[in-house]
């Protein structure tokens, strides 16, 4: 199992449709740079969730919610320009997701 990490989930771009969610779901995930992207790995034992989500793999919109010491909310909404590279290795049951785009906000 992965460090625990800030709240996680995954929407449908159309309709904002929960796919994933790490505090409903219960997995662990790690986010890193990768180049000029940001790389999601995610452990997951849902095949169904899974293939969903690589079925609207260019509708997704990911996001990861911080909350600091003062309360302050910050979320951090990660998409991509195109379409997002996706693989699951199901040996593993870790799905990756890499995108190229980030947009910080207060909440």
């Amino acid at each position: 199992m992965m460090t625990k990490q800030p709240h996680f989930y995954i929407r449908h771009a159309i309709g904002s449709r929960l796919l994933l969610d790490s505090i409903q779901h219960q997995f662990g995930y790690a986010l890193e740079p990768h180049s000029d992207k940001w790389k999601f790995t995610i452990e997951v034992n849902r095949p169904d969730l899974v293939e969903e989500i690589m079925d609207l793999k260019a509708e997704l919109n990911l996001f990861v919610i911080e909350n600091d010491l003062d309360g302050i909310v910050q979320k951090w909404w990660y998409y991509d320009s195109g379409e997002p590279a996706i693989a699951f290795d199901q040996t593993k049951n870790v799905l990756t997701i890499m995108v190229d785009s980030k947009k910080g906000y207060t909440v």
